[in-house]
């Protein structure tokens, strides 16, 4: 729906599904996500509108205890396959922010996005995601320690008689906060390994 200034109308008032003239006549239909804007848009911003109505974006999550997450299923708000996390409930004007529900504890965690358009010519386009929250191992907002105490105090039996220190995760552990890996190799030396390396990263100690 267009409209002249309202300069042109002088100090009458301005209506909407109806001429206001006294005839009756009234628009005859249905408006959808109606709005009204006291200056005149641009052309981006009508593109930009429309798009709005015409692509949305779905996610569905898991949480999985296995590396490759054979253990874990996509899910929704409801933790069934039926339904989705949508951008489009978002309510403000800033990039959109969804609560997980129903999602489980584990290690590994993955999330999967579903595009739909209802045009042909567009698409849409999902140029990053955040995904925050609190990590195992204490409390919440985020800034918990991702490794446990360790399950035992080595500093004292292995360093400095057996290896000059401890190893562990510098992404996510400490001396202090980090489970530990301890084999006895051939002609007796020890070999002593951080359990919370990922990716392919292996940090030990051998002597």
């Amino acid at each position: 729906m267009n409209a002249d200034n309202s300069n042109n109308f002088g100090n009458q008032p301005i209506y909407f599904g109806d001429r206001g003239a006294g005839t009756n006549y009234f628009f005859s239909g249905t408006l959808d996500e109606f709005a009204h804007y006291n200056r005149a848009l641009t052309v981006t911003e009508i593109s930009d509108h429309y798009k709005r109505g015409a692509l949305s974006l779905k996610y569905q999550v898991r949480s999985c205890a296995a590396a490759n997450c054979s253990d874990g299923t996509f899910a929704g708000p409801d933790g069934t396959a039926n339904t989705y996390y949508s951008e489009s409930s978002n309510t403000t004007n800033s990039t959109p922010s969804l609560s997980l529900t129903n999602v489980s504890n584990n290690r590994y965690f993955q999330y999967k996005s579903f595009l739909d358009t209802t045009d042909a010519a567009l698409t849409p386009e999902l140029k990053s995601a955040i995904i925050s929250g609190s990590t195992a191992g204490g409390g919440g907002g985020g800034n918990a320690s991702s490794t446990a105490s360790a399950c035992l105090d080595l500093s004292s039996a292995l360093a400095p008689t057996y290896i000059t220190s401890l190893p562990f995760d510098p992404k996510t552990g400490s001396n202090n906060q980090t489970y530990y890996a301890i084999q006895k190799t051939t002609g007796g030396r020890i070999n002593v390994q951080a359990c919370s390396a990922e990716n392919g990263e292996v940090i030990s100690v051998t002597r």
